[in-house]
């Protein structure tokens, strides 16, 4: 059976408000918003890609912009769906981690705030 492999960013802050946000983007493969992160790569960790998928898709350098705990935040979860672009059974895997902003005493990188949607 095929099989596919993520590693996920839960990247989220708090509002002045209390309220909290989470940062996604938007995907055109699959048209729809999603967690930042990828596939994970043959011998990489699922924290591992989580720390290459930040910097790839946000630019942001570990250890400088972010740093990623050791631990994840969830427990991997695995299913099995017919895969939309291969079109066969796939075992899926996903973990998420939650990175956070940049390490005491170093500057932190403004990110803008952009709204999608009616």
């Amino acid at each position: 059976m095929r099989t596919s492999q993520a590693g996920l960013a839960l990247v989220r802050r708090t509002r002045p408000d209390g309220a909290t946000e989470y940062l996604t983007q938007w995907s055109d493969t699959w048209k729809r918003l999603a967690l930042v992160g990828g596939h994970v790569e043959p011998g990489e960790s699922f924290r591992a890609c989580c720390v290459r998928e930040v910097g790839e898709e946000l630019g942001l350098a570990d250890g400088t912009d972010f740093r990623v705990a050791e631990g994840s935040v969830t427990p991997t979860c695995e299913y099995r769906a017919v895969s939309g672009s291969a079109g066969v059974e796939t075992l899926y895997g996903s973990n998420c981690t939650s990175p956070s902003s940049s390490p005491p005493g170093r500057r932190r990188r403004s990110m803008p705030t952009r709204r999608t949607g009616g």
